[in-house]
């Protein structure tokens, strides 16, 4: 790993570490039979949190095309 990604990882290890966990996903990401090919767009995610007033980056992603398909 390279001096500046070493530099960049240090400065958010807890989201890090939260993409990497399927226990830290909510909602339909949480329990997708696809999480582990796509965990969903983390930033629209984020978007659509924040349209409902919460500040939620692993919720679900409503753009995803398997969003239907969560088990």
């Amino acid at each position: 790993m390279s001096g500046q990604s070493m530099r960049i990882s240090g400065l958010f290890p807890p989201v890090l570490g939260a993409l990497r966990e399927r226990s830290s996903y909510r909602d339909n990401c949480a329990v997708c039979y696809y999480w582990s090919v796509c965990r969903g767009c983390r930033a629209i995610a984020l978007a659509y949190a924040r349209g409902n007033g919460k500040e939620n980056y692993l919720g679900a992603d409503p753009q995803c095309p398997y969003f239907r398909e969560a088990i």
